[in-house]
């Protein structure tokens, strides 16, 4: 039966990797085979737990990108807006120029000398001369006006230029991004589509023990932080941070009302989430603003220990327990080791606990 049990399991996540996307096989077992089925489903989970993290990481970076390319819009209006003031100042100056220049072949050059010739004494030749200076100097100023406002045009122009270039990679990013989202969602979808009732039963089984195992462990955790007074796997979390503002409370209490809410990565409420989409609605509702993805939102306070977390601190989850940079999951702490967050697509907004592996600290939000 175990050689059996192996073929099955390594069927299955050969299949995943292989497969195109949504050929995925049947999956057979003996209803007998009891044990086997539960090996296979606990294969199944842990495969669709890995789909769940990747998929999570992907759509945080395409949070980013999507901020990044809000903020290039921006940047783009106040280019656009600086080019058209450059191109009325240059328009301006140019009609100044035109003018005098129409004034001086009217006029002719010789007008300068005729009003020097003419001038009735000392007295009114240095009058005539000093206007005449000041007619040639403001004559060099329009020049240099309509020099100054000619780069200006080209500066705005070119600036302009590079942030549209800009837009348009950021565009085409978000759009390779958004393919890769929808792939792996697929390819979830196929896994899920491909069970038998009984293995989905039993998927559904594990993916409840592993809920509570993870309970367990973060009681075990927060206990033996609170014995040491400290927790140093936490990235240098404090325990001497004053307890969390009023805003904090407000922002649980918003996470609270959005139970239930589906899960729509991209999405910041306030119908649906991803999960920094949920922190962000929630404590924007309570007046505070944090950044948009959760690798950001780790900087957005000070970090509280293991032992010394209080609702409303956010949570994070990260590949790497050493780089806040692959931080991929966060969500809003709900007090006895739970927290209330989206978790991934097909879901909706619950609350979990934080007892996970991949558990990589808190921060204390302002």
């Amino acid at each position: 039966m175990a050689r059996r049990v192996r073929i099955l399991i390594a069927g299955l996540l050969v299949a995943v990797m292989a497969a195109p996307l949504g050929q995925l096989p049947a999956l057979a077992s003996p209803s007998s085979d009891l044990a086997a089925k539960r090996k296979l489903a606990q294969a199944v989970q842990a495969e669709l737990d890995r789909l769940s993290v990747s998929l999570e990481v992907l759509v945080e970076r395409y949070n980013a990108a999507q901020d990044q390319l809000e903020r290039t819009l921006k940047e783009v209006g106040r280019n656009r807006d600086d080019l058209r003031r450059a191109e009325v100042d240059l328009a301006g100056a140019r009609t100044q120029l035109d003018r005098r220049a129409r004034s001086l072949y009217i006029s002719g050059p010789s007008a300068y000398i005729q009003g020097i010739l003419t001038a009735k004494d000392i007295h009114d030749v240095l009058a005539r001369t000093r206007y005449a200076q000041n007619v040639l100097r403001r004559d060099s100023l329009n020049l240099d006006i309509v020099g100054t406002a000619r780069a200006r045009v080209s500066q705005a122009g070119e600036a302009l230029a590079s942030q549209q270039a800009r837009q348009v990679a950021a565009e085409r990013a978000l759009a390779a991004q958004r393919d890769e989202i929808l792939s792996r969602q697929t390819q979830r979808r196929g896994i899920l589509d491909s069970l038998n009732k009984d293995i989905a039963r039993l998927v559904e089984q594990e993916k409840r023990r592993q809920e509570e195992e993870r309970r367990r462990t973060a009681a075990a955790a927060l206990a033996a932080a609170r014995r040491r007074e400290s927790a140093p796997t936490n990235r240098g979390g404090r325990s001497d941070l004053p307890p969390p503002g009023p805003s904090a409370g407000k922002a649980l209490s918003v996470a609270r009302q959005q139970l239930g809410k589906p899960y729509r990565w991209g999405a910041t409420g306030p119908d649906s989430f991803d999960c920094s989409g949920l922190t962000l609605y929630s404590y924007r509702e309570a007046g505070v603003s944090i950044p948009r993805t959760a690798a950001e939102q780790w900087y957005a306070g000070n970090h509280p220990d293991l032992a010394h977390l209080a609702p409303g601190d956010l949570v994070f989850f990260a590949t790497n327990s050493n780089n806040a940079s692959t931080i991929h999951h966060v969500g809003i702490y709900a007090g006895d080791g739970n927290m209330i967050h989206a978790p991934e697509s097909g879901d909706v907004v619950r609350v979990s606990s934080i007892g996970r592996s991949d558990y990589f600290g808190a921060t204390r939000v302002g």
